[in-house]
């Protein structure tokens, strides 16, 4: 029975289909065809009665001329034909001079006709296409979901075209996708697994930041942002390992008191576990003090000696007058280690950093606020990331807190671009400056992975605020289902009505119909699904304010190498 049954549902579903189909094509057809036969009747309507009676005589001279040599014509008829006047109603002309002078109006009109027929053949398919096509479209539209309220999804093409229109573009783009004006303030954020292509899509941006005359702080772990864009005598390199870096030293950026204090944070984050964070306040308050016992001395050899080969007891000497001084009280030797152990963990880095009187300030380059489009570098090999990785974020927190610190200005441009975010420590400025750096001019460009990764560092909380600062989400393709879903509701949701069709059968065709409703459901305007089906380098884009999203295809592009990506430092190899 089963069998049956599903014979018997698909016979009689296809048949009240093929019934439904006959009767779509039979209102097209009988319209063609009317408006077919309604052209050719206009055209005869409107043809001179001299071609009707051209034909009309023409058969009659055929027919007579059998009978007698002559017709009988309408004098009137054979005035327009002869061009000669006759008076009177009827003239006998010759049947051969009547079918002679006949022939030639009467082929004119056939030629005509059979053009008209042609032209009539012509509209009855344009009309039959037309019905066709009109109940195409109404059956995609009974077939397709009302948007009723939340974020649309829309073409690139359309979503560019509207906002130039609207006069919103921005100068900067990703790929052919303008970015709305004066939303770059409100950062960027940039989420792939690795291969999708999010490095690609920073190549997009790059050259046009470049090209607008922006400044740029670029952290690049991997060499390939300075083999691209690094240019000598222009822009500034940081790596101690580089013989193209710049010297530096921490003091150089500590203007007051409080300024040790913040570069001591930078160097060394705070940590989202409270157990780990004494041992973090401690060691922050030790390097701090330290930094500022030797402000006028100034030599990073004396400073990495005192906190990563001295010993505890000498140490304690040298701050034994400052705040610091009760963390490495002798008589606590194993607080006061446990302290030391964490503070070297986070400033060896400082070991490999040359001692100089002419240093770089970060802070003086950024709040130069000069318009020559010089970028800043901060840049590791992967083979450094692990040593540098503490001194790199250093540097990036005391370029934001340098921009923090100037005037507010909304036309100033500044931007912080690092390709994999948590390849950094935590960075307390980043929450600031994603948070409030827009009255300063600070245009964040990060990219992550997976918002998990952001979470191992800052914690849920925290990267709910770094994730939700920045305005403008771009993401690419990630296998992982849990990630995927994360991101899918980085785009929200969206309320539409869906149309279902139910069929009905019967025994007899009366009985048979197609019901169409409609339900009103929430779905996400980006599916996990949707992101993880997504191909490289293609993504789907989130634009700031009431934007519809779009899916956007990248180019894949390959920037000349105009850089060494490293250049080794020449009393390295000598050594």
């Amino acid at each position: 029975m089963g069998f049956l049954k599903t014979v018997a549902a698909g016979g009689q579903t296809w048949a009240h289909r093929m019934r439904m189909i006959r009767q779509v094509v039979r209102i097209a057809c009988v319209a063609s065809l009317l408006s077919g036969f309604g052209f050719i009747g206009i055209r005869l309507f409107q043809e001179p009665k001299e071609s009707y009676q051209s034909l009309y005589y023409y058969g009659k001279s055929a027919i007579v001329g059998f009978i007698s040599d002559e017709v009988s014509v309408s004098s009137e008829f054979w005035g327009h034909v002869s061009l000669y006047a006759y008076s009177g109603e009827d003239v006998k002309v010759s049947s051969k001079e009547l079918e002679a002078a006949c022939e030639e109006c009467f082929k004119d009109f056939l030629g005509r006709f059979l053009f008209w027929l042609k032209q009539a053949g012509l509209l009855s398919l344009s009309v039959f296409a037309s019905f066709i096509i009109f109940f195409l479209i109404r059956g995609i539209e009974t077939k397709k979901n009302k948007h009723i309220k939340g974020r649309k999804m829309v073409s690139p093409g359309i979503l560019s075209i509207k906002s130039r229109l609207s006069g919103k573009a921005s100068v900067i783009k990703i790929g052919d996708l303008p970015l709305i004006r004066g939303t770059e303030t409100q950062h960027i954020l940039v989420s792939g697994g690795t291969g999708s292509g999010k490095t690609n899509s920073f190549h997009h941006i790059l050259p046009q930041i470049r090209n607008s005359g922006q400044r740029a702080v670029i952290v690049d772990t991997t060499g390939v942002f300075v083999s691209k864009y690094y240019l000598e005598g222009k822009d500034v390199l940081l790596n101690p390992f580089d013989a193209r870096g710049k010297p530096w030293h921490p003091w150089c950026e500590c203007k007051d008191r409080f300024d040790y204090d913040s570069l001591a944070q930078s160097f060394i984050p705070i940590s989202h576990s409270d157990h780990e964070n004494y041992w973090r306040n401690a060691a922050r308050s030790v390097f701090s003090a330290l930094l500022e016992k030797r402000q006028k001395d100034k030599k990073l050899s004396g400073l990495s000696k005192s906190l990563l080969r001295s010993t505890l007891s000498d140490l304690y000497k040298e701050l034994k007058d400052t705040r610091a001084s009760s963390h490495l009280d002798p008589s606590t030797d194993k607080t006061a280690g446990s302290i030391r152990s964490v503070a070297a963990s986070f400033l060896e880095c400082l070991d490999y950093l040359r001692d100089t009187t002419d240093p770089f300030s970060i802070r003086d380059w950024v709040q130069g606020d000069s318009n020559d489009g010089s970028w800043l570098f901060l840049m590791a090999s992967p083979s450094q990331r692990a040593v540098l990785v503490p001194l790199i974020s250093a540097w990036y927190s005391i370029a934001m807190r340098s921009l923090m610190q100037m005037s507010i200005d909304l036309d100033r441009r500044m931007w912080f671009v690092a390709d994999e975010l948590p390849s950094l420590q935590k960075l307390k400025e980043l929450e600031t400056c994603l948070v409030e750096g827009r009255k300063f001019g600070a245009c964040a460009l990060l990219a992550i992975q997976s918002p998990a990764q952001l979470e191992m560092i800052y914690g849920h909380h925290n990267t709910r605020v770094i994730i939700g600062n920045c305005a403008t989400k771009v993401s690419f393709f990630e296998q992982d289902p849990t990630i995927a879903k994360q991101i899918s509701q980085i785009f929200g949701e969206r309320e539409v009505e869906e149309h279902q069709e139910g069929i009905s059968y019967g025994a007899h065709q009366m009985r048979d119909g197609v019901n169409v409703s409609s339900i009103k459901r929430v779905r996400p305007v980006v599916s996990a699904s949707d992101i993880q089906s997504l191909n490289k380098n293609v993504a789907y884009i989130k634009l700031p304010g009431k934007t519809p999203v779009t899916k956007l295809k990248l180019r894949c592009l390959h920037p000349e190498t105009i850089a060494d990506s490293f250049v080794p430092l020449q009393m390295e190899m000598e050594n």
